[in-house]
């Protein structure tokens, strides 16, 4: 099975994170398993979210200290593919591809 990982700081109400609640369904329903990687997992989109989800927390607060945590869970759990739409997730996300090779 296919995996993709949705890749956010938390999940305040806010575009993107709309955006995520409605894209999560359709790739669960096209047979794909679903990660949302949150730095802190937290806000009131989490409610809208379908249970077949699976969310990480990788309780940081702060961007620049998620890269190990990152690259963990990257490891641990392989996703196909990566989606992030936030520009400071974005910019954690290619030093850590970056600083792994």
């Amino acid at each position: 099975m296919k995996k993709v990982a949705f890749l956010s700081y938390d999940f305040r109400i806010g575009g993107a994170e709309k955006t995520v609640v409605n894209l999560i369904p359709q790739f669960l329903n096209a047979g794909y398993a679903v990660d949302l990687i949150l730095l802190q997992q937290s806000g009131a989109f989490l409610e809208k979210l379908d249970s077949r989800t699976n969310i990480i927390s990788l309780n940081k607060a702060h961007v620049s200290n998620c890269i190990p945590a990152m690259t963990s869970v990257f490891r641990s759990e392989k996703p196909d593919v990566i989606i992030s739409s936030q520009t400071h997730i974005n910019i954690a996300k290619k030093k850590k591809k970056k600083l792994s090779g």
